[in-house]
């Protein structure tokens, strides 16, 4: 569940919720009523797409929104502008990065907000894992591998957090 203590004292204030939102898999009505629930000022989505974006901005009319690729914001502070990264040269191959920034003007002033979503790890595991530890051990195929498959990923997803740092570091407003 999603969802958090609301910050105390006087001053402004701002909620954020972050949520990989799987494609949509756990069913638009509880994704959107898992957000409204937490009642946020901003909502990115990572691994979004339109059907969950238009349920959302649905749900939350008089917010901002923007789409981009796997990318959603919800906004109850106007969107100011879009942070589009470079892409990612990974052996030859242009790459997404897999983040985007926003600059929203908020109660705090300007901020910058990266909505972030690097490669998992997984797809590595699951191809060095096959049919199963057990299977995998028992056959030998665990020994057989050159494990390129985990290297590859793992140097995707360390170019991909670097680029994200580097843009973080070089932000015109406080960063989210």
């Amino acid at each position: 569940s999603l969802g958090g203590a609301h910050a105390a004292g006087e001053g402004p204030h701002l909620r954020v919720l972050t949520y990989n939102v799987d494609s949509g898999n756990r069913g638009l009505e509880e994704i959107v009523r898992q957000i409204t629930l937490a009642a946020p000022d901003i909502v990115l989505l990572q691994e979004s797409n339109a059907d969950v974006d238009d349920a959302v901005a649905v749900a939350f009319p008089g917010f901002s929104f923007h789409r981009s690729t796997q990318f959603f914001i919800a906004s109850r502070y106007p969107i100011q502008g879009i942070i589009e990264p470079k892409r990612i040269d990974v052996s030859g191959v242009d790459r997404s990065p897999r983040y985007i920034g926003y600059t929203v003007q908020s109660p705090l002033g300007l901020l910058d907000v990266w909505n972030v979503h690097p490669i998992s790890p997984r797809e590595g595991f699951n191809v060095l894992r096959g049919e199963g530890l057990r299977y995998e051990l028992e056959s030998g195929r665990i020994f057989a591998g050159d494990g390129s498959e985990l290297v590859a990923n793992t140097e995707l997803r360390r170019l991909e957090v670097e680029s994200i740092a580097d843009s973080a570091r070089r932000p015109q407003n406080p960063v989210i």
